[in-house]
């Protein structure tokens, strides 16, 4: 449990760290804002508790995105793909399309936490969903993906053409 702790945190400390990097970057060079399309992992392994005994893999991402999405929402254009969408094993799609000031729009698309099974991490097809995303495509300024997982590509029954893609 303990390691499980700190390994959230350091995926959360990293995200956020990567974000600063890009608003930093941005604000320098005083251009148009990055978009970064956050891609947050929705299975039902995110409902697992730290070693506190309370509070989840999910409620340590949506605390993350929250604060990281509102603190440089006006310099950086986010967007948010879930995944899996709707449930079981399907690729992600895009609950808020990328743009200016949408902290809010994530927060509340955001809703409930997954279900407690039958959720699990189709991450390989969702990133394949993010690279064709249009407005990722856009070259005229920079793109990033923020992948939010806590486990590998897996769907059940295990299916060994769909573990990497």
């Amino acid at each position: 449990m303990r390691s499980q702790k700190k390994l959230l945190w350091g995926l959360s400390m990293g995200a956020v760290l990567v974000v600063l990097g890009v608003a930093a970057r941005a604000r320098a060079q005083n251009c148009v804002p990055p978009q970064v399309l956050i891609v947050l992992d929705k299975s039902s392994s995110m409902n697992y508790v730290s070693a506190d005994g309370v509070t989840s893999k999910w409620d340590v991402a949506v605390d993350a995105i929250e604060a990281v999405t509102s603190q440089y929402e006006d310099s950086i254009d986010y967007g948010l793909m879930i995944f899996p969408y709707p449930d079981q094993c399907s690729p992600g799609q895009v609950m808020v399309d990328v743009g200016p000031y949408n902290s809010s729009a994530i927060v509340a698309a955001l809703g409930a936490p997954p279900p407690d099974g039958g959720n699990w991490t189709p991450m390989a097809q969702s990133l394949n969903e993010a690279a064709n995303y249009a407005p990722l495509l856009d070259c005229s300024c920079e793109n990033y993906v923020l992948l939010i997982t806590d486990g590998w590509q897996w769907c059940s029954p295990y299916d060994p053409a769909t573990r990497f893609l």
